[in-house]
């Protein structure tokens, strides 16, 4: 990435779900940007260097709390619990 212009990015989750109707998947998606330095100490990967759309501070920055509501894995798994929850699954 380095001398490129263009630092979008984004961190995706799936997951999949197998019962007797087939297969089931659940993608959760945030998209960021790609800082050219290194800025804060928590998390892991590209947390670091990775600020999310409509936030100013990386993944690495950020509470875990305030983290989790807006992450990829997250999204999945609230994706995946509403599917349950529409089955009449007990959640």
């Amino acid at each position: 990435m380095k001398d490129q212009p263009n630092r979008r990015a984004y961190f995706i989750t799936v997951l999949c779900y197998k019962d007797e109707g087939g297969e089931h998947y659940f993608e959760g998606r945030v998209y960021g940007n790609l800082t050219k330095e290194v800025f804060g100490e928590e998390g892991f990967g590209y947390d670091p260097i990775f600020v999310p759309d409509d936030y100013n501070l990386t993944f690495a920055e950020m509470q875990p709390e305030e983290k989790n509501k807006i992450s990829h894995r997250s999204e999945a798994l609230k994706k995946f619990l509403d599917f349950l929850n529409s089955r009449g699954g007990v959640v």
